[in-house]
Formats: C-alpha cells, structure tokens, sequence
C-alpha cells in the first residue's frame, strides 16, 4: 500500500496544506493535491477549506474503501498544499499504519511510524506522511521541521518544498514562501501544483503593495483598483 492509498482528503484546489492559500501537501501518487491559501493569516478553520476541494487519493482507485478520510485542519486563504507523486525510492505504507490512519487514531500512527523509521529512516513516504500527521493535528512547527529535514536529505524531492511554503505562506511570511516555490520549480519546473501556487504568492504580494501604497496616499485610486482585483482573484 503506497501512500496515495492512505484515507486522507485534501479539501483544497488541487495540492494541500490546511491553508486557505493554495498550496500542496505531498501523498505519493499519480495526482497531486494542494496545500497553501490566501489573505491574512487566519486561526485553524476547516471550513475555509472545503471551497477548494483536491481530488481524492481514491479517485484513480475504484476498489478503494474511501472512509474515515482525514481534513486538512490549517486555514491560510491562498494557498494549495499538495498530494506528491511517488517519490524516487518507493517504500510502502504498512497496512497498520494506514488502517491507523483510516480509524483516526492518529497518534497511534505516528507511533507505528515511529517504529518504523527506527528500522529504515530514510523512508521518505513515512517521513512525509509523519509531517501530513503533524500538520492535521495542527503541530505546525513540527511539521516545518520535519519537512526541512526531508529537503535537506531528499533535495531532488519537489513536494517537501512546495509544503514548506504553503506553512510559510500560513505564517504571513510571503517572501519565504516564494522562496520555496521558486526551489520546488527549479527541481522540477513543470510542477503545476508549485507554478499555480507561486502566482498566488505573487498575487497576494501584490495585493500587499497596492495595499501599502493605498494607505500612504489614499488618493491613489488606481492603486485601490488594483488591489481589489488581486484581492478578487484570490476568492
């Protein structure tokens, strides 16, 4: 079982994090699913979410049982976290840690995981999914951090990067989270998932200038305009 087949559901455009950007999180499969949102920086909120619902992992899959399927949990409104394809070395899900995962017993899973990566702690897939884990269970920064160690180990990976924005993006750091999607593009330039959200990065940045200069001279006019656009577009 690989992770494409674990019963998780990315409620976002069509990569992940449980943002309200637009940006992905990585489950290795055929598809990809997104994970960062936009607009301010807002509390967790499942429900910003569910506007922008990626395709399930199940969907190429029609013996799957598509049940208990987890919710992105992190409300950044802009960005798409994504679903990741198979990465190099392809390492399987144990079907524990994925029945698991189906019965909600989260905890349990990063447990098994856990036992897991003590045996082989170069599997990339459970690394990954750890940090899925982390960042439904609202565990932020343990995510970032587990995510940074898997761009550092796995640099050829695009996925992790594209996941590390979306939490920048989810933080306010805008300009980080470009960073990072500029790092996922130049590993893999035709990654749609990255490309999409690094115009929403871009997007929410321009909203943030028109905004500025708006607030320094309230007579700009076409500047209110264009902040409005930037600001539709990323509804």
């Amino acid at each position: 079982m690989t992770v494409s087949q674990t019963p998780f559901s990315s409620p976002l455009r069509s990569i992940y994090l449980p943002l309200a950007c637009a940006m992905s999180l990585w489950l290795p499969s055929a598809g990809h699913a997104q994970l960062l949102g936009g607009n301010p920086v807002n509390p967790l909120d499942r429900s910003a979410i569910a506007a922008k619902a990626d395709p399930s992992p199940f969907e190429n899959n029609p013996n799957a049982v598509q049940s208990a399927q987890m919710q992105p949990s992190l409300a950044t409104p802009f960005i798409v976290l994504q679903r990741i394809p198979e990465p190099k070395n392809r390492n399987a899900i144990p079907a524990d840690i994925y029945k698991a995962i189906a019965d909600k017993k989260l905890d349990l899973a990063q447990s098994l995981i856990a036992k897991e990566l003590t045996a082989n702690p170069r599997n990339v897939q459970l690394r990954f999914l750890s940090s899925r884990i982390q960042l439904e269970e609202g565990q932020i920064d343990a995510a970032q951090k587990t995510l940074l160690e898997l761009t550092q180990q796995f640099p050829e990976l695009p996925e992790p990067y594209n996941n590390l924005a979306a939490i920048y993006a989810h933080k306010g750091q805008l300009e980080e989270a470009k960073e990072y999607l500029e790092l996922a593009l130049k590993v893999q330039p035709s990654f749609p998932t990255a490309l999409e959200n690094l115009g929403d990065v871009y997007t929410r940045l321009a909203a943030r200038a028109y905004g500025r200069a708006v607030q320094l001279d309230k007579r700009q006019v076409d500047s209110r305009r264009k902040m409005k656009l930037a600001e539709d577009i990323l509804k």
